[in-house]
Parts: structure tokens; sequence; C-alpha cells
């Protein structure tokens, strides 16, 4: 080859004694012109004994683009409010091999999925979370995951940006938490989801309804239905357990202003109050006491929210012994005052 750029070229004279060395060395090993392969300090392209034609002429810096000042670069992941169906969430680095999951990829906003139905698998560093059917999970902000969701699925994952969760007084969750919604809860999703699908609100009272709507999402997710690692969960312990929970529920709903112990609704299931404990515990994650906690709040909260009911009739028919147990109770869940909350409802409702 380099004998055919030697013809082509002409053959290079000798190198002289006096000549450039770098020179010399590019012309001994006869290195075509259009490819400088030993670094120079200076062109040999640029020599008075080669061609006109073969000489390099610098660019002119005029001819240069001007940097444009005004230049608005992408927003990154979680600069803004978003909803988005779930099957175009795809999320994570690197793949690991052809046909592997990527790997997780650290996300600065909060991540809300809706699984309605098919099935989802997050990886994370060191687990995996894999969900079937209707499925709430969260991914707080800083975590690391990846998931690559298929295109057949329906749900629709909601963006948070941390920033916009300041002020809430019910804060979301700091971990990973999934499971299933309760009923009241995923009528609560749709709208929600909706109601925040404008983007990020541009004035005072659009915050105040975003923000509402970031504490009903975070006292559902209080309230998943999810299996509490250490708990027995065999498929034949849950055929019992289910049915029991269930039923527990329909009586506690029924006699939250009796003032009933939780010993005395075990007695009117036919039951101990251990056996009612471990079947709550094995199908809700908390104990019969607490599920009834929150039944006395989702029932409180309804109740804000839909009715002008005055808060003394509401706290005696949930069975709160007093106003101020009933206010302390109410605060304590959501972070705000029964007077509060129905006020930021109504600002809502005006606004979504």
């Amino acid at each position: 080859m380099n004998e055919a750029v030697r013809n082509l070229h002409g053959k290079a004279p000798p190198p002289s004694d006096a000549g450039d060395g770098q020179q010399a060395r590019l012309r001994d090993a006869g290195v075509n012109l259009g490819a400088i392969l030993e670094p120079s300090e200076r062109d040999p392209r640029e020599a008075a004994d080669l061609p006109e034609s073969l000489r390099l002429t610098p660019p002119a810096i005029t001819s240069l683009r001007p940097l444009r000042h005004d230049f608005v670069p992408v927003p990154p992941p979680g600069d803004g409010l978003r909803v988005m169906p779930l099957a175009a969430f795809h999320w994570g680095g690197r793949e690991r091999g052809i046909g592997a999951l990527p790997q997780p990829r650290l996300r600065g906003d909060h991540v809300l999925l809706h699984l309605q139905e098919g099935v989802l698998q997050i990886d994370f560093p060191r687990q995996q979370s894999r969900h079937i059917g209707e499925t709430l999970a969260f991914v707080p902000s800083g975590t690391a995951f990846s998931m690559r969701p298929d295109a057949q699925l329906r749900g629709q994952v909601l963006l948070i940006p941390h920033r916009l969760t300041a002020g809430m007084q019910m804060p979301l969750p700091q971990e990973f938490r999934s499971g299933i919604p309760q009923d009241a809860d995923r009528q609560m999703l749709g709208p929600a989801f909706r109601a925040l699908a404008g983007g990020t609100p541009k004035d005072k009272p659009a915050r105040i309804a975003m923000l509402c709507q970031f504490e009903l999402i975070s006292f559902a997710l209080g309230r998943l239905t999810r299996h509490l690692p250490g708990v027995a969960d065999t498929v034949g312990s849950l055929i019992h357990s289910r049915p029991l929970t269930e039923r527990f529920l329909t009586l506690a709903a029924q006699n939250l202003a009796s003032g009933r112990t939780m010993s005395e609704l075990a007695a009117m299931l036919g039951c101990s109050l251990a056996t009612l404990d471990n079947a709550c515990r094995q199908t809700r994650g908390r104990s019969a006491l607490q599920l009834t906690y929150e039944l006395r709040m989702e029932r409180a909260v309804t109740a804000l929210r839909a009715t002008r009911t005055p808060i003394t009739q509401i706290a005696q028919e949930l069975g709160y012994t007093s106003v101020g147990h009933f206010m302390r109770a109410f605060a304590d869940a959501t972070g705000r005052t029964p007077e509060a909350f129905r006020a930021v409802s109504g600002t809502w409702r005006e606004w979504i």
C-alpha cells in the first residue's frame, strides 16, 4: 500500500541531514498524506516542497456558529408533575446483556404506580418486587430501581417532584411500599390522577388542592393490603383468614358507635381475639384494633369532605368518647384538625 501511495503522489525525495527530523520519519515510513499517524508540532503537509493542493488551510474562526445564550436545557427527571400511561414508563440504566433487564438507576422524584391489569416487575439493587393485578406501588425519591413494563399493561404513573411535597401535614412514605388499595381508596385514585394531570400548579389555591390530593394518596398508601415479613401466609391460612377479616370489618363498621371492645367483637364472630388479630395481620398487615382506627378515620374523612354534619355529631357517630378525643385522633392521623381538613376539602372541590 505504501508503494502505491508513492506512485500516486510521486516518489518522496530523500531526507536531508538539515531537514526536519519529524518530516523525515514520516517520509521514510511512507505515511500517506491523508492520515498523519505520528504526532507533530506542525503539520508536515504545510511543507514548502508539497503541492499547493495538498496544503492545509486552517478554518476561519468566524465560520463557527455563534453560541446561543437563550438555550434552555431539557429538564431532568423530577422537574415537573406528570401523569403518563404505565406501559410507557421505562426506567433504568444500561442492560446487563442481550435480552437482560436494565440495571437499577437512581431517580430524583417520587413515583406512584397504579397497576390495574397485567404483571409488573420492579427491580431494585438487591431484590425484585413482582405484582399481579390491581396494585398501588410507591417508590420514594432517591431510590435506585428499574422497570420495563409490557406494552399490554394497564395503569398509570404519577411522577411527583420532591420539592412539591413541602408543607404536607401527612408526608409520603420514605420507603418503598406496595399492595392492594382499599375499595374506597381505589375509587379516589382515578379522580386524583386526573386532577394532578394538569401539571405543576400556578397559584396558591391550586397548590393547596394539590397538597390535599397528595395527602389522600399518602393516606391510601398507609392502608394497603400487604404481607409482612415473618408472618405465615400460606395459601391454606389465607383462605381462612381473608373471610374472617372481611366479616370483622363489616361487623366493626356496624358497631362503631356501640363502644364494643375487640374481644366482644371477636366473640360475636365465634373466635378468640388472638385468632382475629392473626387473621387481620395476615390479610391486612395490621391488628383488629388498628383496622378499627383506620375505619373510623375513613368514615371521618368521608363525612368531612362530602357532608356538613357537625363535628360533634361525627365524633359521636364514630364512637369517640368526646369531641376532643376525636380531634386529637384525627390530627394525629392526618396532620390537620377536622375544621382545617374540611376547609381544604372545600377548596379542592372548587378547583378540581
